[in-house]
């Protein structure tokens, strides 16, 4: 049987009231940038973690990158 727990005095917490809270008062300081995504579950398997999706990403990114100058380059050549 569990015992009532005993009140210690000068250990009480005081009672708090949100009735001046604003709701999402923070939330523009949350980063633009950061976006969660899901993974398809074959995908998933193959990045277990954020940091090895990131990874991969970036490097997905950078020869996206690198055929975007290119093709810049090869029409302002022409």
């Amino acid at each position: 049987m569990k015992k009532k727990s005993e009140k210690k005095s000068g250990m009480e917490m005081p009672e708090l009231s949100f009735k001046q809270g604003q709701r999402g008062k923070y939330v523009q300081r949350l980063p633009e940038m950061n976006r969660t995504i899901t993974l398809s579950a074959d995908l998933a398997k193959v990045f277990p973690d954020s940091a090895s999706a990131n990874v991969a990403l970036r490097q997905v990114a950078s020869i996206i990158r690198s055929h975007e100058l290119r093709g810049h380059e090869a029409r302002s050549a022409g």
